[in-house]
Order: C-alpha cells, then sequence, then structure tokens
C-alpha cells in the first residue's frame, strides 16, 4: 500500500458507489471522510476505513462547505438522489447541492485558499440529453446532471466529471474507449 497522505471528501458516502470505492480509497492510502445524511451510518462506513461526516446536503450553505473543504485534497460528489424521491428531492439534491457545492470550490479559489480538486459522478451522455419534459422524477435527473455538468464544464476549478453508463455490481471487465 502506497500513502499518499492526501484526504478525500466523499459526499453521498452511503450510496452504492460510495460503498464500493470507500475501501479501495482507503486500501490507495487516502484517508476519507464520508458525507452522509443519517447517523444510523456510521458504524458501516467507519469499518470500511472512513470517517463519517454528518450533513444534508439540502441545507448545507456555501459558507457550511467550505469549512467541510478544510484540509481535503480532493472532493468526489457521489450524492445523488436520481429520481427516486420525486422530482423536488431529485432538484434539491441533484442540482442544487451540486451547484452549491461548485460556488464553495469557486469562492476558495478566488480567495486564494486551498482548493481540492472536484470528482463528479455523473452519466454519460448527460450534457447532450434533454428532459422529456413529462414532468417526472427522472426529467428532473437529467436536467439537474445536465445543469451541473454544464456548470462545471465553464469553471476554472480542477475537476474530472465521471460518465459511467450502465453500473452493475458484477466484477469489472475492463475498460472500454469510445471514441
Amino acid at each position: 500500500m502506497t500513502s499518499t497522505n492526501k484526504t478525500v471528501l466523499y459526499i453521498g458516502g452511503h450510496g452504492k458507489i460510495g460503498l464500493l470505492s470507500t475501501p479501495k480509497l482507503v486500501s490507495a492510502g487516502y484517508a476519507v471522510r464520508s458525507l452522509v445524511r443519517k447517523e444510523e451510518y456510521f458504524d458501516e462506513l467507519r469499518e470500511l476505513g472512513a470517517e463519517p461526516v454528518l450533513g444534508d446536503i439540502t441545507s448545507l450553505t456555501q459558507a457550511d462547505w467550505e469549512k467541510l473543504f478544510d484540509g481535503v485534497d480532493v472532493v468526489v460528489w457521489g450524492a445523488g438522489n436520481g429520481g427516486r424521491g420525486g422530482a423536488e428531492l431529485t432538484t434539491a439534491v441533484d442540482r442544487d447541492g451540486a451547484l452549491t457545492v461548485i460556488d464553495a470550490l469557486e469562492a476558495l479559489a478566488a480567495s486564494d485558499r486551498a482548493v481540492p480538486k472536484l470528482v463528479m459522478i455523473s452519466y454519460i451522455g448527460a450534457t447532450q440529453n434533454s428532459p422529456s419534459l413529462e414532468g417526472n422524477s427522472w426529467d428532473a435527473y437529467v436536467s439537474a446532471k445536465k445543469t451541473v455538468d454544464a456548470r462545471l464544464n465553464i469553471s476554472s476549478l480542477d475537476y474530472l466529471i465521471l460518465g459511467p453508463s450502465a453500473l452493475t455490481e458484477e466484477p469489472a471487465g475492463g475498460v472500454k474507449v469510445v471514441p
């Protein structure tokens, strides 16, 4: 194991990707702070090697985020309602929460403070897809991800947008580069 001495703030650490990623990050030498909305997740996260942090994405302000970023090298946005909680909650989490994180990171940069790198987990085609305008919660997700990815793409932040297609719990089968 190589120690990187870097700290990751994983936003949405109790989601499927967060639970799979945390042990890999810890094994690679990262200290992982895992932001979740329920204390009941704390024991499981500690077992994975993460330090749990309690916070509700829908109520954290830009100033709150700036405090959470103190001492963090990389922020991973793995949170998302993905339409499961209805359009209003999806918009509050997937769009508004993510935009507030971007604003907070840019505020750090504007004040010459250390700015963590950002990894935004999105989905393939998010910037090209458009909602169907049927008003369902999936439309809210499509709209939210398109808005956030577009906003991030015009920022000056050091970022990476991950755009997976289908996610499974099957063992990895390699990487396929699509032109």
